[in-house]
């Protein structure tokens, strides 16, 4: 009977043990996939997978930044690389009135095949941070307005947002503004993602999340297509 006993506690021990070890293992894994703090050519290093308690899991920073408050690039719809000039004649997919891809069905439907929303091939968050990285839709930024608390803070200097999940997990997003011609606008004040989705009734509206100051719920607002903003990748 004794010898059981300690058959038993031996067995437990190890299965414990190598639960520790499972468990120790699966996280390196992660991370090795995920490629957490990693440099990026583009500048700053890959983030980490926070859980909100969403659908998708966000990043704990910018795409292009290497910490939480640093503010990170700038990208345009379509394009994987940040660039010094936010404009029409540099835009990669054309003319807000001869667009090559990426054109709203209820424009012209024959153009791009009428593609609403960013192939992984033109997904910035994709081609530089690499694994099941990519660029949030409409629907998870909707997610993340709705289903989370926002709370306008102050970080190492930097204001934003501190968005806490339903599970109480939090990322800090911070107030990088956008990008127009060779300008940067807004900075400490807006906070504007650009989204993986496209929406509106002209060629050139794009998807965005935006807010102002300490005093403003977030709200979502169009604008031209070709100004440089700020991606939080997911991670599904």
């Amino acid at each position: 009977m004794t010898h059981n006993k300690y058959f038993i506690f031996a067995t437990v021990a190890i299965l414990s043990v190598a639960s520790v070890s499972c468990s120790k293992d699966d996280n390196e894994a992660e991370k090795i996939v995920n490629n957490a703090g990693e440099p990026v050519a583009i500048g700053g290093t890959v983030g980490e997978i926070v859980d909100l308690g969403l659908s998708v899991k966000w990043a704990n920073q910018n795409l292009g930044a290497a910490s939480e408050e640093d503010l990170g690039k700038y990208f345009v719809f379509g394009e994987t690389e940040p660039k010094t000039n936010y404009t029409w004649a540099t835009y990669k997919w054309g003319e807000a009135d001869a667009l090559t891809k990426y054109q709203l069905s209820s424009v012209d439907s024959s153009v791009g095949n009428g593609l609403r929303t960013l192939e992984l091939s033109d997904d910035a968050a994709r081609v530089n941070w690499g694994g099941r990285w990519r660029t949030p839709t409409q629907k998870e930024i909707i997610e993340l307005i709705e289903k989370t608390t926002w709370t306008w803070k102050n970080v190492n200097g930097v204001n934003g947002h501190e968005v806490v999940g339903p599970n109480g997990n939090s990322i800090f997003i911070p107030a990088a503004g956008y990008q127009n011609g060779t300008e940067t606008y807004s900075v400490g004040t807006k906070i504007i993602l650009l989204s993986a989705t496209l929406m509106g009734w002209t060629t050139y509206d794009d998807i965005e999340y935006v807010s102002i100051g300490s005093g403003f719920a977030p709200q979502w607002s169009l604008n031209d297509r070709q100004w440089g903003r700020s991606i939080r990748p997911v991670w599904d």
